[in-house]
Order: C-alpha cells, then structure tokens, then sequence
C-alpha cells in the first residue's frame, strides 16, 4: 500500500462522509479506451492503496462506465459502505423527458431512484 487509508481520508463539509484525497474517474477509460480486465486491476490498485472514491456518470460509454463499475465492486466483494462513488446526470436517453435537468428527469427519475436506494441500504449519501 502507497499510503495509509487512514492518511488519505478527509471529511467531506460536516456529513460525516470520510473521502479518500485521491479519486478514480471512468470517464474516458472505462467501457471505451480500456478493457474490463485492465479497469478492474485499476480499480484494484486504487482501493487497496485507499482510494474510496470512484467518478463515474450516466453517460460515460453510453452508461457502459457504471456497470464496469458495479460488476468489478460485487466480483470483488467490496463492502459498498467502504466506497464514495460519484455519478452525474444530464444527457440521459434521446426522448425529451429522458435528457436535461428536466423537472421528470430530476424528480419523478432521480430522486425516486435515489430514496430507493438509500431505503434499501445500498447508499448512504445523497448530495445535489
């Protein structure tokens, strides 16, 4: 390991959260220019030299970047509450009520989708 977890971690505002300094993004790597198996070592060496927090969003590889990401979180048996993971919102799908910050795309979707998961324990954190 490269630094302590311990070292790295810093608290987000007052909520509690603890985040690694260091992130990784999917952005541009995961789901285009990287294979999944290079993701994953990726991935790996992060978390294991305490990184907690991964970037991704809905767009990323047409949505491709988040599901490289889940699948490599539940091969590994990362506990989920041991990670931050970021996501962004915007383009969505091609129909007008799928893309934008549209009032149905934020709060019929998003925030419904959301409270779904916190209530169902998979995240702890919401922040807009």
């Amino acid at each position: 390991m490269w630094l302590s977890s311990k070292a790295m971690l810093r608290n987000l505002g007052k909520s509690g959260l603890r985040v690694s300094c260091l992130g990784l993004g999917t952005w541009v790597t995961f789901g285009g220019q990287i294979s999944d198996e290079v993701a994953e070592r990726l991935m790996t060496i992060a978390y294991e030299s305490g990184v907690n927090l991964f970037d991704t969003a809905e767009v990323y590889a047409a949505g491709k970047a988040e599901v490289i990401l889940g699948s490599i979180i539940k091969k590994k048996g990362w506990r989920r509450s041991s990670l931050v993971i970021t996501t962004k919102l915007y383009w969505g799908g091609k129909a007008e009520t799928e893309r934008g910050l549209s009032r149905k795309h934020i709060i019929e979707e998003i925030v419904r989708a959301m409270t779904h998961v916190i209530n169902q324990g998979m995240a702890m954190y919401w922040g807009t």
